[in-house]
């Protein structure tokens, strides 16, 4: 379940931002956290890498819905530039100078991978959980399997995102004083909680079944 902080448990630093329709922030909502990988980046955290998490024929008979799903989650958050498949897929391919391989080679990755994976450039989420916009490449091309308590959430709603929000406001940390009104958060706050997926990744790491 998504959780809910009272007013009054809020931080100091959220409490009664009003808004220009005058209306104060109410709650923060923490949201679990699902399907984010590991980079090279010596400050990330200790995410988990897909491959530990591939079991092939996963929920075969409901795959179709859980791609489904992962694919219309609302749009949570924006970034600046497109993800990339941990799996390698086209890795040094788009990147190519225009030159005499480079038609080999998108024939070569065409046939090896299919069209170049969308792995999208902003986070989505459902109200209770948030993953990345490419999310539902790992499960769909490279059986990459979820926890089952997402599985079950979505389930639950028929396999349907509730209506919600496009880009909610988001708490972050160390914001700006003095910034422009029109851009504080008001009503809702989300935050990101990722220490259910990292536990989860690092205990389900290597199963196959």
């Amino acid at each position: 379940m998504v959780e809910v902080v009272p007013l009054e448990d809020l931080p100091d630093a959220l409490r009664f931002r009003e808004a220009e329709s005058g209306e104060t922030a109410t709650e923060r909502r923490v949201l679990r956290a699902v399907g984010y990988w590991r980079s090279h980046r010596a400050d990330a955290p200790r995410l988990p890498d897909p491959a530990s998490l591939v079991q092939p024929c996963w929920h075969s008979e409901s795959l179709d819905e859980i791609v489904a799903y992962l694919k219309s989650g609302r749009r949570f958050i924006a970034w600046f530039g497109e993800s990339y498949c941990r799996f390698g897929c086209w890795d040094g391919v788009l990147e190519l100078d225009d030159g005499p391989d480079e038609e080999a080679a998108w024939k070569e990755a065409l046939d090896r991978y299919g069209e170049p994976a969308d792995m999208g450039s902003c986070d989505l989420y459902d109200g209770e959980w948030v993953w990345p916009e490419g999310l539902a490449h790992y499960v769909e091309r490279h059986a990459v399997r979820l926890p089952e308590e997402f599985v079950e959430d979505m389930r639950s709603r028929s396999w349907t995102v509730p209506e919600l929000p496009e880009e909610p406001d988001v708490e972050a940390e160390g914001e700006d004083e003095g910034e422009d009104e029109d851009e504080v958060p008001q009503g809702v706050y989300y935050v990101e909680d990722y220490s259910f997926w990292i536990s989860w990744a690092e205990r389900e790491a290597g199963r196959s079944s």
